[in-house]
């Protein structure tokens, strides 16, 4: 249980997303790098607004995504 003087967290970085979703920190950065994910870089540290990942959640969850390797994310092609 968290204390009263505890700050939430607003900022995660692809680790702590790849856990929470149960899925591989690689596929977080695949989701990134798709643009399916939205992050963002402090410095040398990739971060994801906790906000920005209930709302991909969300848009999993209306579009029926069942997380599957059919459906993992493809990385742009490079020009």
């Amino acid at each position: 249980m968290a204390s009263a003087n505890e700050v939430p967290k607003l900022l995660l970085s692809t680790r702590e997303v790849a856990r929470a979703l149960g899925v591989s920190d690689r596929f977080v950065k695949q989701l990134i790098h798709a643009g399916s994910l939205p992050s963002f870089k402090i410095g040398r540290l990739r971060r994801i607004d906790a906000g920005d990942l209930r709302s991909w959640i969300e848009r999993q969850r209306a579009a029926g995504w069942t997380g599957g390797p059919e459906e993992q994310p493809r990385a742009r092609e490079r020009p």
